[in-house]
C-alpha cells in the first residue's frame, strides 16, 4: 500500500499551509488522493507531491492558479507546458524593461531634485 500523507505533514513537508491545500482541493487544482468519508481528513500520495510541486514552480514564474489549472487540464505534450513557459519568460522580460524605464526616470528626478538642492 502506497504512504498516505496527512494535510499537516504536507503543509509542513512542502512549506505549504493548510489552508492552502484546502483551497487548491476547492478549486479543483490538487485533489488529495483519499478523504476519510467519517473524519472528513484528506490524505495525500507522492503523486500529489509532484503536482503540488509543479503548482509552487508555476507561481514562481508568475502564472496565476487559473492558468496553472488550465495547464495542468490541456496539458497534452510537453510542448504547452513550453509554449507557456516561454510565453511567461517574455511577459517577465517586458516588465523588467517597464521597472527598468520607471527607474531611469526615478534617478533622472533625484539628480533634478539634488541639483536644486545644491543650488
Amino acid at each position: 500500500m502506497d504512504r498516505k500523507f496527512s494535510i499537516g505533514e504536507v503543509s509542513k513537508l512542502h512549506n505549504v499551509s493548510v489552508q492552502t491545500l484546502r483551497h487548491y482541493d476547492k478549486i479543483g487544482l490538487l485533489k488529495p488522493a483519499y478523504i476519510n468519508e467519517k473524519s472528513n481528513y484528506r490524505f495525500y500520495s507522492i503523486d500529489n507531491f509532484i503536482m503540488l510541486e509543479f503548482i509552487k514552480q508555476c507561481k514562481v514564474m508568475g502564472l496565476t492558479l487559473e492558468e496553472i489549472k488550465k495547464l495542468k487540464n490541456n496539458y497534452t505534450s510537453i510542448n504547452s507546458i513550453l509554449d507557456t513557459i516561454t510565453k511567461q519568460k517574455e511577459l517577465l522580460s517586458y516588465k523588467i524593461k517597464e521597472l527598468e524605464n520607471i527607474k531611469l526616470n526615478i534617478d533622472i528626478l533625484e539628480k533634478k531634485v539634488q541639483t536644486a538642492l545644491d543650488e
